[in-house]
């Protein structure tokens, strides 16, 4: 079960036991919109009433997604040995 967090706000919404609940629409357009403010992603997670890590997840996942993660040596997976 899902409710709206505020009357004036309803495109955030929580579960039962309060995680945030965004459709992927909704919560690309607040990353766009964070990728643009010049806030800390704690103080925009925060005016935007999500929870830090939540927020965090959110953004390592798109950066996933984008492969912006840039690749540091001794990161990548064994090559493997031919036979």
């Amino acid at each position: 079960m899902t409710s709206t967090n505020s009357p004036g706000n309803p495109l955030i919404k929580t579960d039962c036991i309060g995680r945030v609940r965004l459709d992927k629409k909704h919560r690309e357009a607040l990353l766009d919109t964070f990728e643009k403010s010049p806030l800390s992603g704690t103080k925009f997670a925060a005016l935007h009433g999500v929870k830090y890590q939540t927020f965090a997840t959110w953004v390592q996942n798109r950066k996933r997604e984008r492969d912006e993660y840039p690749v540091v040596p001794g990161d990548e997976p064994p090559a493997q040995k031919l036979l």
